[in-house]
């Protein structure tokens, strides 16, 4: 795996996100209310607008546009949606949130 730093942990609260591009990749990166970190493709593939404010709950991100929802382990579509979510391994290093792009 090729981690790469993308924030610093301090830059996301709790309950709220971040657009960042990698590498020419446009991704955003939410922390839940317990204050786990995730990253995802930045566009919902159900509804094209960003997921930064994404809203995740009980294991799922669920976008704001239309209320489709994705398991955040997989990316796998839950409803309405058809298309999975590209979910990137997300691991906190030295304060900062790296992610694999290439996993």
């Amino acid at each position: 795996m090729s981690f790469i730093n993308v924030a610093s942990v301090d830059e996301i609260e709790p309950g709220t996100g971040k657009e960042v591009s990698v590498e020419g990749t446009d991704i955003v990166v939410l922390r839940s209310d317990e204050g786990d970190f995730h990253a995802m493709a930045k566009e919902c593939p159900h509804a094209g607008v960003s997921m930064v404010d994404g809203i995740i709950e009980d294991g799922c991100v669920e976008c704001v546009a239309h209320g489709a929802q994705f398991d955040l382990e997989t990316g796998q579509p839950l409803s309405p949606a058809y298309d999975p979510l590209k979910i990137y391994p997300v691991q906190i290093v030295d304060g900062f949130i790296a992610v694999d792009l290439k996993a």
